[in-house]
């Protein structure tokens, strides 16, 4: 398994991620021997596609995964907004990202951009549809592209829909959403699942990524779920993709980053 941490291209509402300067950052994580980079990106269209390949090729760093939840948490796009223009504009933005993702041969994550459900029960059935149309679409869209999909359950504190492994796998089963994966975080699953080692055993086919936080939302090792269990566990259902630290940069961005590899490579 390798290492990677989850990055922001420019400052956001979203706390649960570092928004340090990239360029400063990537050749800080390269010193201390992460193998990749997940990009939290608002706009793809600001990227500078040639400066972003420079950057991480001279940082010997692989862009890993695209996190789109800026769209929701800054700009209030979701898939499953009543607004029908909101909901255009949130595709648009994902196919955008999708193209981007083309460029570098990574995933493109769907966690908040899914909205929540609100309203009548009529106008959340409404919503549902919606969502799933909107992802049948764009996952058709990815697949055109060479590009798979990862879609995040998150806590109930943070969306009603697709809170654990098992609702999301349902979901994408349901509506064959067949270029779409699995991306567990365990800061989520420690509030949702059951069992952290069950759900990864249970879901082990379907696993495309894997977030890492403790308890708090802090680095590995400042909660309470045992990570020495859950890399015993990944290596026993045969993961091999990437293990990316995202949560709060705290105290700072550096020393969050060196808790996290330094833990990490200790389990």
């Amino acid at each position: 398994m390798k290492l990677s941490f989850a990055i922001s291209l420019s400052p956001t509402k979203f706390s649960a991620i570092s928004s340090a300067n990239w360029k400063k950052s990537l050749p800080f994580m390269k010193k201390l021997g992460f193998d990749g980079v997940e990009l939290a990106i608002k706009d793809p269209l600001t990227v500078d596609i040639a400066d972003l390949q420079l950057n991480l090729q001279k940082n010997d760093l692989k862009l890993v995964a695209i996190g789109t939840g800026q769209a929701y948490v800054d700009e209030g796009l979701s898939f499953s907004d009543l607004d029908p223009g909101i909901r255009k504009k949130a595709l648009l933005r994902m196919k955008k990202q999708v193209d981007l993702a083309a460029q570098f041969k990574c995933y493109v994550i769907i966690g908040l951009v899914r909205g929540t459900l609100a309203g009548t029960a009529a106008e959340r059935k409404r919503q549902i549809s919606s969502l799933a149309g909107q992802l049948q679409d764009l996952s058709a869209y990815a697949k055109s592209k060479k590009v798979k999909l990862l879609i995040e359950p998150l806590n109930r504190y943070e969306t009603n829909i697709m809170n654990t492994a098992a609702e999301t796998a349902g979901f994408i089963d349901r509506h064959r959403l067949d270029n779409c994966y699995l991306l567990l975080d365990t800061f989520h699953m420690n509030i949702e699942e059951k069992d952290l080692l069950k759900t990864l055993t249970l879901f082990s086919s379907r696993i495309g990524h894997i977030h890492i936080a403790d308890s708090n939302r802090l680095y590995p090792g400042a909660g309470h779920i045992n990570f020495k269990q859950i890399i015993k566990e990944l290596k026993k259902i045969g993961y091999k993709g990437y293990l990316s630290g995202e949560y709060q940069p705290l105290p700072d961005a550096p020393t969050a980053m060196k808790k996290y590899i330094h833990y990490m490579r200790g389990v």
